[in-house]
């Protein structure tokens, strides 16, 4: 994949994005190998939307600078071809998509049955809740943060490093990450 990138779709816009996010589902795959657990389709296309979103980022981030600082966009021979709006127009709907599959990837893998003791406090109606479900607004704001990082800060060349330099997001993701952990092996 990488050879075939490399020497043949790293020159076709829109392609070129969608082999990048094939990586990161390999990854994901290779991971529920590793682990022994069966991969949630939700799971896998959350992980196709972010992963565009991430690739899309890029590259209208690299188009911003080099337009800045005057340079040409030859640079990488695809941002020359790639349109301003074109890549907004793929950064919106893969941002939607990755938020709208990830929530749904949340009712599908909510904890079954909460602790006794948290049960004891909810009403009949929330006997059974979908836990998962609140991590949807942290998900949200996540990708409306790099959003900004994309348009106003203007720094999205390097996926992480605006995750490892943006306050913000880096928060958010150990928030996630925290309540991930919380919901699944102390609700569960």
């Amino acid at each position: 994949m990488q050879i075939f990138y490399t020497y043949k779709v790293r020159n076709i816009i829109i392609l070129d994005a969608l082999l990048v996010s094939m990586g990161f589902i390999f990854r994901v795959l290779a991971g529920g190998f590793a682990a022994g657990v069966s991969i949630s389709s939700w799971l896998i296309l959350a992980t196709i939307g972010l992963a565009m979103l991430l690739s899309f980022g890029k590259r209208r981030s690299e188009r911003t600078i080099l337009s800045a600082s005057g340079l040409p966009l030859e640079t990488r021979e695809t941002l020359a071809r790639y349109p301003d709006s074109l890549l907004d127009s793929m950064i919106s709907t893969s941002a939607s998509f990755a938020i709208i599959t990830y929530s749904l990837f949340t009712f599908q893998v909510s904890p079954q049955e909460s602790l006794g003791i948290v049960k004891r406090f909810l009403p009949a109606s929330l006997s059974n809740p979908k836990w998962m479900m609140l991590t949807i607004p942290i998900v949200i704001y996540g990708v409306a943060r790099y959003l900004y990082v994309i348009y106003e800060k203007k720094e999205a060349e390097s996926p992480e490093r605006v995750l490892l330099n943006d306050k913000p997001l880096l928060a958010t993701t150990i928030i996630w990450v925290f309540c991930i952990i919380l919901l699944l092996y102390i609700f569960s």
